[in-house]
């Protein structure tokens, strides 16, 4: 028979092998960690129970896999088993265990969805069913993990009454779920993938206030002979304020009124759209005493940015457009 390999996130639950051999010595010497499993076991009596698993594909169509931690660099390490177990006059179960080091960070859990999901869909059960000692707590916590229901309660062939469990078809994973988006980091500044990002935020802002009616606000400084741009003015206005993100002063023509003549140009443009205020942000080597002088006040500080210097954030009422 050919057993199937499935695949999880952290997970591949494999066919077992003569390689599992070391694992299920490991785990059934362990008698703390085998205790509800019939451990401990001798290194005959573990080799036995490897065979009987494996065997159990052959002779039922079922059985138990074992768990491979995945690594993106080769194989990891086995570190427990997850599948199905029936013996002589018992119900058929979904069973696993792990080495104790691999406990309590749902990985059982996560064998667990994929072992139902595979018996659903390519045994084609009509139910999965599960059931576990009354104080094996650690198990019960799991079932309810899985969103089982009690079937009945019953009496077993070892003579102990334990609850029969029904454990539902896992539901299909949400492809947008936070933990199956897929995170891409990119250096390449793309004006398409920067309108998708902000699309959502648009609409998302545009739900919860006025729309922001934004509008470039460009003015530039042009050489009168070739038309070459030599520096200006770049921002926009929205939500009734003019923010200025560039203004740019031809070296030639600082300290002689142009960086004010731009300022107070694009001031008037906003107040004729209506704005009630203009903010904007410089270095600490930059410009704000010039911006101070202009009626801009800091009303923020970032500390070392650049490391050293502070970056301020500067604001100025605009009265009515006359």
């Amino acid at each position: 028979m050919l057993i199937p390999t499935l695949h999880t996130e952290r997970l591949s639950l494999e066919p077992l092998s003569a390689d599992c051999a070391a694992l299920y010595e490991r785990f059934y010497s362990d008698a703390q960690a085998s205790a509800f499993y019939n451990g401990p076991l001798s290194p005959a009596a573990a080799w036995a129970r490897l065979a009987s698993d494996l065997g159990s594909w052959h002779l039922q169509g079922f059985g138990v896999w074992a768990i491979r931690l995945r690594q993106p660099d080769g194989p990891g390490e086995w570190i427990g088993v997850c599948g199905y177990w029936q013996g002589h006059g018992w119900p058929r179960e979904l069973t696993w265990w792990l080495l104790p080091e691999f406990r309590g960070c749902g990985l059982a859990q996560e064998a667990s969805v994929a072992a139902i999901a595979h018996a659903y869909e390519q045994f084609g059960w009509e139910q999965v069913q599960t059931y576990t000692k009354d104080d094996n707590h650690a198990a019960r916590q799991l079932v309810q993990r899985l969103g089982a229901q009690v079937l009945r309660r019953e009496a077993f062939p070892d003579g102990v009454e334990r609850n029969l469990y029904l454990l539902p078809r896992p539901v299909p994973a949400d492809p947008c779920a936070p933990a199956n988006l897929q995170l891409l980091l990119s250096e390449q500044a793309d004006e398409a993938l920067r309108q998708a990002i902000v699309q959502p935020l648009v609409a998302y802002n545009q739900s919860h206030a006025a729309p922001s009616q934004s509008r470039p606000l460009v003015i530039s400084v042009r050489d009168p002979r070739s038309g070459a741009v030599l520096g200006g003015l770049w921002g926009y206005t929205s939500y009734g304020w003019l923010f200025t993100q560039l203004l740019v002063v031809p070296e030639a023509a600082r300290g002689q009124g142009l960086g004010r003549r731009l300022l107070q140009m694009a001031e008037a443009e906003a107040q004729a759209r209506g704005c009630h205020g203009a903010w904007l942000d410089t270095f600490e080597f930059q410009a704000r005493g010039f911006y101070e002088k202009q009626g801009y006040r800091c009303f923020g500080e970032l500390p070392d940015y650049p490391q050293g210097g502070s970056r301020f954030f500067m604001q100025k009422a605009l009265p009515p457009a006359l």
